[in-house]
């Protein structure tokens, strides 16, 4: 299985690392204050001048003895700290503070102050103010009117009966949804909220706006992979697991299938996003997303207009032929035209998502720096290097979700701007030692994305048992280690990349050729053909 290249680093301030503390080590969401959940046994998390330190592995040589430090544990300590340590030579004890400290603003605080004179340059260029300069350009809306125009037509078209319009409708569907739905709920589309309210509102076959905020604003952009935090993980938790943390069932062992995979792709929109989740919010006992996301504070009153609109739209999803189309039209071509058309969307809503965050190398490390673990935990595919046309297919046709470690750390910038900044990050990341991960493009997403499903399917007694020297194939090759330049940045991702790691179990991807070429082939056909050699 080919390995992802990768490049190197490591970040965040205080206010983002007690977040990521709080968010990592909490069992399960809960409404307890952050010191509740830090301030536990076992754990000597000592928060100074506004940074967080790991001090369990100074607890025992500690001068002062061993209750003096765990008088610090879980709570802010700076002035006890202070006050205890008046006459300590300063330079030496901020050297070795710097050995336990979780988090070091440099990374972060580079890469943004790198990132706002990108946009003050652009801003200056464009004579407009600084954070309209990261919303939607001009040509950007114009990317947006064409796609637009063509969804327009496809969908009057698609009402009329034409049978081209099957495949032509989702398509379009997505490349104008895709475009204008994601920036749109980000606050990334314009400075103005309530057109990016109504932007968001206009592409119900994504999902509800009430739905997607808590789903993927709220859940998975604060919580990325994080087991029992992020929703995303836990989508279809009765058919799948997605992450080591989650209970393996008998079910699951079969979830690397053809059959199971395509079923994913198939129901993930229009029967998970659509109306699965939408039920769950409105409904649950527990008022939350997936059971991880508490609901917003709403009335009654709007809970009940939400439900109103969302069951219309379910009807007329699934019947509007039924009423359009002329007497004596049958059955089958109603349902057709009224079911082919979400199947064709939610395919291509499920290609361009998944391979962003389940694969292997996504799920490998966490870190407690929220910048660095927004960066670690996603995978980009395509090359906005080689700035070809190859590379703006895989841009356009993702909507820009192809640039997901940029996305995720400025969610409000418009995704036509990310092309700008991804330089900027690669470069910050080889600087500090980041792991900076992408793949060619969508082939080679599918192969990481399959693979972890694989992963993901195997119970973890049989897991241990294939990770054993004894049951290890002989030809698994270690990962070569990867070596730090700043590794004070995070000890724990460091000490994690540098461990040799071979992968022991995989599965043979030839047996997933049928469904590789089902959904990826006319995409990296396309690719191949304006790059002129295959993306894999």
């Amino acid at each position: 299985m080919t390995t992802p290249t990768t490049t190197n680093n490591q970040a965040t301030d205080a206010a983002f690392d007690t977040t990521l503390i709080y968010l990592l080590d909490a069992p399960k969401p809960s409404l307890n204050h952050l010191l509740a959940t830090v301030h536990v046994p076992g754990s000597l998390l000592v928060q100074l001048h506004g940074e967080w330190y790991d001090m369990q592995k100074f607890v025992d040589v500690h001068p002062g003895g061993v209750t003096a430090l765990r008088l610090a544990a879980g709570r802010d300590a700076t002035a006890l700290f202070e006050s205890s340590h008046v006459f300590a030579d300063k330079r030496k004890l901020d050297a070795l503070l710097a050995k336990y400290r979780l988090t070091h603003e440099e990374f972060r605080q580079v890469l943004l102050e790198r990132v706002r004179n990108h946009f003050k340059a652009e801003a200056k260029r464009r004579g407009v103010s600084l954070i309209a300069s990261t919303k939607a350009t001009p040509a950007k809306w114009a990317i947006i009117m064409f796609f637009g125009v063509f969804w327009i037509s496809s969908t009057v078209m698609l009402v009329k009966g034409y049978y081209s319009m099957l495949v032509l409708c989702p398509l379009f569907s997505w490349l104008c949804g895709v475009n204008v739905f994601h920036d749109a709920l980000h606050f990334a589309l314009t400075t103005n909220p309530k057109f990016n309210e109504f932007c968001g509102a206009l592409f119900p076959f994504f999902s509800s706006p009430f739905a997607w905020n808590h789903e993927h604003v709220v859940g998975h952009h604060v919580h990325t992979n994080m087991p029992y935090h992020d929703p995303d993980v836990a989508h279809g938790a009765a058919i799948r697991r997605e992450h080591k943390a989650h209970r393996h069932e008998p079910i699951h062992s079969s979830q690397s299938s053809f059959k199971m995979i395509a079923l994913h792709f198939v129901i993930g929109t229009w029967l998970g996003l659509g109306i699965g989740n939408d039920y769950k919010l409105v409904f649950s006992s527990s008022k939350s997303y997936n059971g991880f996301v508490p609901r917003m504070p709403v009335y009654t009153s709007e809970l009940v207009q939400h439900v109103i609109v969302r069951t219309a739209y379910v009807l007329v999803t699934f019947t509007w032929p039924f009423f359009v189309f002329p007497a004596g039209t049958s059955v089958f071509k109603c349902l057709l035209f009224a079911i082919a058309p979400l199947i064709g969307f939610s395919i291509l809503f499920m290609l361009n998502t998944q391979i962003n965050h389940l694969t292997p190398s996504a799920m490998k490390y966490q870190s407690k720096d929220w910048t660095v673990h927004q960066i670690i935990t996603a995978q980009n595919f395509g090359d906005p290097e080689k700035n070809d046309v190859a590379w703006w297919f895989h841009f356009i046709f993702s909507g820009g979700l192809c640039l997901q470690m940029e996305h995720h750390i400025f969610p409000t910038v418009n995704h036509c701007h990310l092309p700008a900044v991804a330089k900027i990050l690669k470069a910050t990341c080889t600087e500090y030692g980041v792991p900076y991960t992408r793949v060619n493009g969508y082939y080679q997403g599918m192969k990481e994305y399959i693979q972890h499903t694989h992963d993901m399917s195997i119970p973890p007694l049989m897991e241990l048992k294939l990770k054993s020297p004894n049951s290890a194939p002989a030809s698994a090759a270690a990962e070569p280690a990867t070596v730090l330049k700043k590794s004070e940045i995070s000890k724990t991702v460091a000490a994690a990349l540098r461990q040799k790691n071979g992968r022991t179990s995989s599965v043979d991807l030839s047996t997933m050729l049928p469904l590789l070429e089902g959904l990826v082939a006319p995409v990296s056909v396309v690719a191949s053909l304006v790059d002129g050699k295959k993306d894999s």
